[in-house]
């Protein structure tokens, strides 16, 4: 997750630049043993109906220092990556994006903190610093929660009027055809501009059961040991 309101990633160059310097195959592999999809920092899964085909950025060294150089990094530049355990394996993804940006570079300096104090002091507030993404097959609360404006988890703090004008009309748009029309300009502004990085997305098993009393009739699985339930 990059800061748009601190440097050196409130200049789009930048965020574009850290993006096109990662393998993301590599990073698929190194994360998720290869299970999962490939993306393009938004995001809507290849799995939705919503989904927008757009191209998969590859990985990219030149392009990435050209842009490091417009936007005034010609010898590169330094940051400071923070990374807390807050999902299984994010520190060792940590230590692969700091070797893939090198070449381009981008000198990441890793800084592991713990988990409360990550929560306390880091999140959303660090300039870079290190997330996962919990999926959700509604395109209107994927994008409302975190992406809007106005979101309780806009974790980067992006404000984007163009972004918040798409959410706010793919959620009133009942025809499909036209929704997903919408959303795929929402995808491409998030992709081309956004400050969140999504290289891959992991599977994501949703179940249901009608015997469960006092509790919603969704809940979702995201892995061999944590299970979310919404109660009623």
């Amino acid at each position: 997750v990059m800061r748009p309101d601190q440097p050196p990633f409130d200049d789009v160059r930048v965020r574009q630049a850290y993006k096109l310097a990662v393998d993301r195959a590599a990073l698929l592999q190194i994360a998720a043993q290869g299970q999962g999809h490939i993306t393009n920092d938004q995001p809507i899964a290849p799995t939705s109906p919503f989904w927008a085909d757009l191209p998969i950025p590859q990985q990219d060294i030149p392009k990435a220092k050209a842009l490091l150089a417009e936007a005034g990094y010609p010898n590169g530049l330094e940051v400071t990556l923070i990374v807390a355990e807050i999902w299984p394996g994010l520190t060792t993804v940590a230590v692969a994006i700091q070797d893939m940006v090198k070449p381009a570079g981008i000198t990441i300096t890793l800084q592991p903190v713990s988990v409360d104090l990550f929560w306390g002091q880091y999140y959303q507030e660090a300039a870079l610093f290190m997330g996962y993404w919990s999926s959700d097959p509604d395109p209107d609360i994927l994008l409302s929660s975190s992406y809007h404006s106005q979101a309780p988890f806009n974790d980067s703090g992006w404000q984007d009027s163009e972004l918040d004008a798409l959410i706010e009309a793919g959620r009133l748009e009942r025809d499909p055809a036209k929704r997903k029309a919408i959303y795929a300009k929402a995808q491409q502004l998030i992709q081309e501009q956004g400050c969140i990085m999504i290289p891959y997305h992991r599977p994501l098993l949703y179940g249901a059961r009608a015997n469960v009393r006092n509790l919603r009739e969704e809940f979702s699985y995201s892995g061999p040991r944590e299970v979310w339930m919404a109660s009623a």
